[in-house]
């Protein structure tokens, strides 16, 4: 091998290097795009979860506020109503005994 073909091998070489070396470059500045891409959905994302814990927690203290008006204000007026309904179904019985028993004296009294 002459001196030239040798120096026409290396600068061959080192050109394919060269290409190879463009080559990754490339490769590295289209990983780093993806890379950035993808830190910005996650800078995305993790803003969403904090706004999706803000709402749960918004919610669950209007849940919380519910089922305490409910304990200390519905609930004892709807047992008041059942107290008072039960209250209303005696006295219906026993005003209907006592009709019955006017009715059987009025029966006695007629025959």
């Amino acid at each position: 091998m002459t001196n030239e073909e040798f120096q026409t091998l290396v600068l061959q070489q080192l050109q394919s290097l060269t290409e190879g070396q463009k080559s990754l470059t490339e490769g590295q500045v289209r990983l780093e795009t993806r890379m950035d891409r993808l830190e910005k959905s996650q800078d995305i994302l993790a803003t969403e979860v904090i706004a999706l814990k803000s709402k749960t927690n918004e919610i669950d203290t209007k849940v919380t506020k519910l089922s305490v008006r409910i304990e200390n204000e519905i609930e004892p007026k709807i047992n008041a109503l059942f107290e008072g309904h039960k209250q209303h179904t005696e006295q219906l019985t026993r005003i209907e005994e006592q009709v019955s028993k006017h009715e059987q004296y009025i029966l006695q009294r007629i025959k």
